[in-house]
């Protein structure tokens, strides 16, 4: 199966088993993506970075497999969003967006 690439912006992030995450993303493309992040690993550090902030923005290559939760192969953060962790009233609204987008935005349909 061919590589895909897509940017987006993370709305969660779950833990699943020791090393690995689960994280729900908008993407133009695709619309709500779930990606499953394997092997989270001090060697790996900067796979932290992009699987632990909500509301990054980062660029994700990934497979396509049989199921709804695409395998992500690589990535990285293009902008952090800092400043909505930054004041509590930001992450507040930014919270609440990400609940609207995640529950009326269709899975992998355009989100344009």
């Amino acid at each position: 199966m061919s590589e895909e690439k897509e940017e987006g912006i993370v709305l969660s992030v779950t833990p699943f088993e020791d090393k690995h995450r689960i994280i729900t993303v908008l993407t133009k493309e695709s619309g709500i993506a779930t990606f499953i992040v394997k092997g989270i690993s001090v060697q790996k550090s900067y796979l932290f970075s992009l699987t632990s902030p909500f509301f990054c923005i980062g660029e994700f290559v990934y497979r396509k497999g049989n199921s709804n939760i695409l395998r992500f192969i690589d990535g990285s953060i293009i902008e952090e969003l800092a400043f909505l962790r930054k004041d509590l009233t930001h992450l507040t609204y930014a919270c609440k967006m990400g609940k609207a987008i995640s529950v009326s935005q269709l899975p992998q349909k355009d989100s344009s």
